[in-house]
């Protein structure tokens, strides 16, 4: 051990017997007691939200793309006020 980096099969054993706890329990992976903060999926629609909706020619749109662009929004807006900071949708 003479370059100077520490290990952790080095000095876990002494931080085992200094804590009262055993060596695999320090070993063990870590549990997270709480449930995994929500991304951006869990806030769209079904299928794939970010792609392009149908494009029509002419000037008027159906029921069925005012609804799947109004479930894009709710979702957009929910996750904005959920979701801790930063862009929700990063362009390549």
């Amino acid at each position: 051990m003479g370059d100077g980096k520490r290990t952790p099969r080095d000095w876990l054993p002494f931080i085992a017997a200094a804590s009262g706890v055993t060596l695999e329990a320090l070993r063990a992976p870590l549990v997270s007691a709480e449930p995994p903060l929500p991304t951006l999926a869990d806030f769209l629609p079904e299928g794939d939200p970010l792609s392009p909706l149908e494009g029509r020619s002419g000037r008027r749109i159906g029921m069925v793309t005012v609804d799947d662009l109004q479930q894009r929004v709710h979702g957009l807006r929910l996750a904005d006020d959920v979701l801790a900071g930063g862009d929700l949708i990063l362009q390549p």
